[in-house]
C-alpha cells in the first residue's frame, strides 16, 4: 500500500473543505492530484468534525436543498423536482439514502 507525505495543514484542510464542494476540489486546492490521496484528506477531514454536508459531488444540489424540498414536498417525485433531480426509481431511491443518511423527517413523503 502507499503511504502519502502530508504536505498540508489541518488549517488549510478545513479552509479548503470549507470554501469547496467535492473532495476533488478539496484534493485540488490542497495541490494533490492523485485521487488515492482522497482518502487520507476524507479520513482526516472526518478525525476533524469537518462539515461537508455542502458537497454535491456530481449534484446540482446540496444537502441544504435536499432537506429543504423534502420538508416542503409531499412526494418523492415532488422532492426529486425541486432539486432538478431524475424521477426514475434509481434517483429515487438515492434521494431517500441521502435523506436516510442525513436523518431527515421523510414519513410524511409518498412514492
Amino acid at each position: 500500500m502507499a503511504r502519502f507525505l502530508r504536505t498540508w495543514t489541518d488549517d488549510q484542510l478545513a479552509k479548503a473543505v470549507a470554501e469547496e464542494h467535492s473532495w476533488r476540489a478539496v484534493a485540488r486546492a490542497l495541490g494533490l492530484s492523485s485521487t488515492a490521496s482522497w482518502a487520507l484528506i476524507h479520513r482526516r477531514a472526518e478525525e476533524l468534525g469537518l462539515d461537508t454536508g455542502h458537497f454535491r459531488g456530481k449534484r446540482t444540489w446540496s444537502d441544504e436543498m435536499l432537506a429543504e424540498a423534502v420538508v416542503g414536498a409531499r412526494t418523492w417525485s415532488g422532492v426529486a423536482r425541486k432539486l432538478g433531480a431524475g424521477t426514475d426509481r434509481a434517483s429515487i431511491a438515492s434521494l431517500q439514502e441521502i435523506a436516510r443518511r442525513m436523518y431527515l423527517r421523510a414519513s410524511h413523503l409518498q412514492l
